[in-house]
């Protein structure tokens, strides 16, 4: 009683890896209270006896596929800022047939369509235009292409079947 989330949080052994503090209930007598508890605010929140606190399970991610080296899921950080570069070094980098000129970001859009925006990731990394860098939010994903251009229909396809098939294995 009376112990700060964070240090109630600290006590039980922390987060897990898997864990996200951006996502923490607090559930109190009928009350569901939900925290942000890396946030100035949540320093202020007081726990009760018999509160009990749930630190959720971060769901946060992007899926990285096409021509890197190993393509897959990639969890997002607490407090931590994503952008394509990024996205290349998880992906340990590009196979031998892979391209920084054609970098597409796939990001699901209002109309719930997939939009997609072709990126020259080498102008960033050679000459830091950030906006070849661009920031990458949880849910999108991001295909390295090839040397060869494929077609705008054949894109707009694969990172559809890749945002599904992201969709399901997130469930």
């Amino acid at each position: 009683p009376n112990a700060p989330l964070a240090e109630a949080i600290a006590l039980a052994g922390g987060p897990t890896p898997e864990a996200t503090l951006l996502d923490v209930l607090v559930v109190r007598g009928t009350e569901t209270l939900r925290f942000d508890a890396t946030s100035p605010q949540a320093a202020q929140v007081q726990l009760q006896s018999a509160d009990q606190v749930y630190v959720l399970k971060n769901e946060r991610s992007a899926l990285v596929i096409g021509e890197v080296v190993k393509p897959g899921v990639v969890m997002f950080e607490d407090g931590k800022r994503y952008a394509l570069a990024d996205m290349l070094a998880a992906g340990s980098g590009l196979t031998q047939i892979g391209s920084l000129r054609r970098v597409y970001l796939g990001r699901p859009g209002a109309d719930g369509r997939l939009e997609v925006k072709e990126y020259a990731l080498d102008k960033f990394l050679k000459d830091g235009d950030a906006s070849s860098n661009p920031e990458v939010l949880p849910g999108d994903i991001v295909m390295f292409g090839q040397q060869k251009s494929l077609s705008t229909t054949a894109i707009q396809q694969a990172l559809s079947s890749a945002l599904l098939f992201f969709n399901i294995i997130r469930r």
